[in-house]
Formats: structure tokens, sequence, C-alpha cells
């Protein structure tokens, strides 16, 4: 689920359909704290070590990102993005699957999506 939330992601950026420039700005920085939490969470999950709070924080970005887009992508399709970020957002559920390599995997491309996604907006 994760390539389907950054895919669609990808295509708003490449549409540029973001014209504000303090827009751009505040979706960079979303895009860059969410990449740093999935690293972390990833890091965390390779000690073996609970993720604590990661999931409010997720959910708080979450948030933050469907409202940074509200208004420059189509109502429709952001509500599809927004579900899927929520439901993406249960990070500490990842602990039961931390000794796999493809959870650990997937955090960490993810993750380098959503830098991608910060430098993007930040040019």
């Amino acid at each position: 689920m994760w390539w389907d939330i950054t895919k669609a992601l990808l295509n708003f950026a490449y549409k540029k359909q973001i014209a504000k420039q303090e827009q751009k700005e505040r979706l960079a920085k979303v895009y860059e704290r969410i990449a740093k939490l999935l690293l972390e969470t990833a890091e965390e999950l390779k000690m073996d070590v609970y993720p604590m709070g990661k999931c409010a924080a997720m959910e708080i970005l979450a948030n933050e990102l469907v409202s940074c887009l509200e208004g420059s992508v189509e109502e429709d399709k952001l509500s599809d993005v927004g579900n899927m970020l929520h439901s993406c957002s249960k990070l500490e559920r990842e602990y039961a699957t931390r000794k796999s390599n493809d959870t650990i995997e997937t955090l960490i491309k993810t993750a380098g999506q959503f830098e991608a996604l910060s430098i993007i907006y930040s040019i």
C-alpha cells in the first residue's frame, strides 16, 4: 500500500498542482518528517525495539499532509490518499513482522520516496 500512496503523491507533484511557495515548503517539511519517521521505525524494528508512539506521530503527519494538499488536489483523489495514509499509519503493528526483511526494506524504500518528494517540493 505504501507504493500506492507514494505513487499518487508523486503524480500530484509531477502535475505541479501545488502553486503557492509556502504550501510547497510546508509539504517539503511534512514529507521530510515522514521519511525520518519511517527510517526511525525501521531502525527500531532492526534492533527489536517496539516503535512506541510512531502510530500517533504518523497519524498527525498524515492529517497534516492531507491538510497541506487540500484545495490543490481533486477531493476524491485526496480522500483516497488520505484513507491509505491513515491505514498505513499504524506503524507499531509492524513490530509483529520485524523479523521480516520485507517489512524493514519496505519502510526504508518508502522513506526514500518521501525524501524524494521532499526534494521535489524544496527546489
